[in-house]
């Protein structure tokens, strides 16, 4: 079940919608205004199962509005090398 708040995006369900909006990020036009990169930044401090590329991926799906398997190669690509480099910083 999709959160009422973000819409038809896909890949934001209630437990998402309800994590976002606890972070500060209240609708799909401010997921879109913050990013997906800040937004699973957000997320992953306060929620720490969010702290997993499938959570990055997700965001940005609902961003582009498309499912994850549907996102184009070269973005996932690139958002698994950031996901890569910030697990190294830990």
């Amino acid at each position: 079940m999709r959160h009422p708040d973000f819409g038809t995006a896909p890949n934001i369900d209630l437990e998402l919608g309800s994590q976002l909006k606890a972070v500060g990020i209240d609708s799909l036009d401010r997921l879109i205004e913050v990013g997906a990169r800040e937004a699973w930044l957000r997320l992953r401090g306060q929620f720490p199962l969010r702290n997993n590329e499938q959570a990055l991926l997700a965001l940005q799906g609902a961003i582009d509005d498309v499912l994850v398997p549907r996102l184009p190669a070269g973005v996932a690509a690139e958002l698994r090398r950031w996901f890569a480099g910030q697990a190294e910083d830990e």
